[in-house]
């Protein structure tokens, strides 16, 4: 087995970090993504959702470039972090959002259909009072 430097295997970590990270960035934005679909809204707060992602998203990379790498930006870290973006965006989001918008519209038609019938039934424990 070669042994590899301890330096080469902290960077490989970094790398891998990196690459995770951009992908969790991605996730997240699916939930924005999904939350979109299953309740439709305005500009304005497609906006405000948006900046608030962008905030967290710089948030969570200064996090983790300070804990990883003593707040050092390295080239090969926003690499990984565009990697796991584009890779995660690419093959795997595209069903993610579809199977799990389509999961939670289901649901929501189940609930709305659920809470139609419980105004009816106070609506006419209502009437008869």
């Amino acid at each position: 087995m070669i042994a590899v430097s301890e330096g080469i295997h902290q960077e490989l970590i970094f790398l891998l970090i990196s690459v995770a990270l951009g992908e969790g960035l991605i996730i997240l934005y699916d939930i924005f993504r999904i939350f979109r679909q299953i309740i439709p809204h305005g500009v304005i707060w497609t906006a405000i959702e948006d900046v608030c992602y962008w905030v967290v998203c710089a948030l969570l990379v200064f996090g983790m470039v300070f804990r990883t790498n003593d707040g050092l930006v390295r080239g090969f870290s926003i690499g990984g972090i565009l990697l796991g973006m584009l890779f995660y965006n690419h093959f795997v989001s595209p069903f993610f959002v579809k199977y799990l918008s389509l999961f939670f519209r289901k649901i929501m038609v189940i609930l709305k259909k659920g809470l139609k019938k419980i105004v009816q039934a106070v609506k006419i424990v209502l009437y008869r009072l």
